[in-house]
């Protein structure tokens, strides 16, 4: 059975037309798990999981929502908590080592621990239904991950480096107890938390103060993301329940989606492992480098004192361009770039957009042309420079190399 991040997602919300029938395996794990949490307190609830041909495994709503409506209310013992965690039969382990091990280490040590315990552990329905892989950016091989953006590419370093240090800091655990930790379990308990916890502020007296911000939550973790979707989730401390709020109407036998947050694609797929077609929050980084390296280049004049304004103002960090051009930071540093040493003294008003020289536009939209133009240059090298993709890895590669292309593409449109 291929994993819920293993399907490919869609923006827009299925309806009852779209429902297909899912596999006698994946019918049974989630009559199991409808049924356990009904047993572990959940009140009548409106959802059920479904299989849908554009999205794989989310819920389908059993009658109309509005919004304002709770879709669904989760007991506080239904949730895995660092409590939950250090008070289990492990919890005296991690209680004792150290270093401390953050949250994420933890909940990815207690699947294991529970999983080992097979029909015999209280959560084995719920782990039934976590996906047994993942396609998040661990499970590339080196020749996949060559295949992803270039600016991508550190981002991915920084995320498995850090998935193979937590390794090696639980491996000693493990080592404690007599046990070998095998890394492909731990990655996929790693990425069951990393892709399935929600939001849940706690304190952690024995853990890494820095994550104590998260629980999984079975049955609610089968919601999938739309960038359409609205919706709160928080922790409901009359009822004790964490329960998620819709901001939408959904009709009965449409799937239910909430929103994960307004994530680009880049996010959703070093997080999630899944992308979506169109989204509207991608954007193309234009970093402090590639701005210097331009004014080095085009021998921009007072440069350092151009740089200072631009620091001072917070105008080089996160500047973008998207679908809809250069954003507005960016366009103020092609300007600044842009100014005579006389139209500089002027800096500030340039800045609020209160004065304006016909020249200092002239040369700004030249200097964005030339910096787009180059990063065009070298997404359409890396795209043609690569074969045709032959699987899923390669396929969400070869998206997110087209999705910067037509980015730069639109914002190069704009400009001229």
């Amino acid at each position: 059975m291929k994993g819920r991040t293993w399907r490919k997602r869609q923006q827009k919300f299925v309806t009852k037309e779209l429902v297909k029938p899912i596999d006698h395996t994946e019918i049974e794990e989630n009559k199991h798990l409808g049924k356990w949490v009904k047993k572990m307190g959940t009140k009548k609830h409106r959802l059920q999981s479904r299989i849908f041909p554009e999205t794989g495994r989310g819920m389908m709503a059993l009658s109309n929502f509005s919004p304002g409506d709770v879709i669904i209310s989760l007991p506080f013992n239904l949730l895995i908590t660092a409590d939950t965690v250090l008070n289990s039969t492990i919890g005296h382990y991690i209680k004792s080592y150290n270093p401390k091990l953050s949250l994420h280490q933890a909940l990815a040590l207690f699947l294991l621990f529970e999983k080992n315990k097979g029909e015999d552990s209280i959560w084995w329905n719920y782990l039934q239904t976590i996906p047994k892989s993942f396609t998040t950016v661990g499970y590339f091989s080196q020749e996949e991950c060559v295949r992803l953006p270039e600016r991508l590419q550190n981002s991915v370093q920084i995320h498995i480096t850090k998935l193979r240090k937590d390794y090696r800091h639980c491996q000693k655990l493990w080592f404690m107890r007599g046990l070998y930790l095998n890394f492909e379990a731990f990655q996929w308990a790693w990425y069951a938390v990393n892709s399935r916890s929600v939001y849940y502020k706690t304190t952690c007296d024995h853990l890494e103060e820095e994550e104590c911000n998260m629980a999984l939550a079975p049955f609610l973790d089968l919601l999938n993301h739309s960038t359409e979707a609205k919706s709160e989730a928080k922790f409901n401390t009359i009822n004790q329940c964490y329960e998620i709020t819709t901001g939408n109407i959904f009709r009965k036998y449409d799937q239910v989606f909430i929103s994960y947050g307004p994530h680009d694609n880049h996010k959703l797929f070093l997080e999630y492992g899944f992308i979506l077609p169109n989204n509207p929050n991608s954007v193309y980084p234009i970093t402090q480098e590639m701005i210097f390296e331009l004014a080095n280049q085009e021998k921009v004049k007072h440069f350092s004192q151009k740089i200072q304004i631009l620091k001072d103002n917070n105008l080089l960090k996160e500047s973008t361009c998207s679908n809809e051009g250069v954003d507005w930071k960016l366009d103020k540093v092609f300007k600044i770039l842009s100014c005579n040493w006389t139209q500089l003294q002027n800096w500030k008003q340039i800045i609020l957009g209160t004065v304006l020289y016909l020249e200092v536009v002239q040369e700004s939209r030249r200097l964005s042309l030339i910096l787009l133009n180059k990063e065009l240059d070298k997404t359409l090298q890396q795209i043609q420079s690569q074969k045709p993709p032959i699987n899923y890895h390669e396929e969400i590669c070869n998206n997110l190399l087209l999705e910067d292309l037509k980015i730069l593409q639109t914002s190069l449109k704009l400009q001229v």
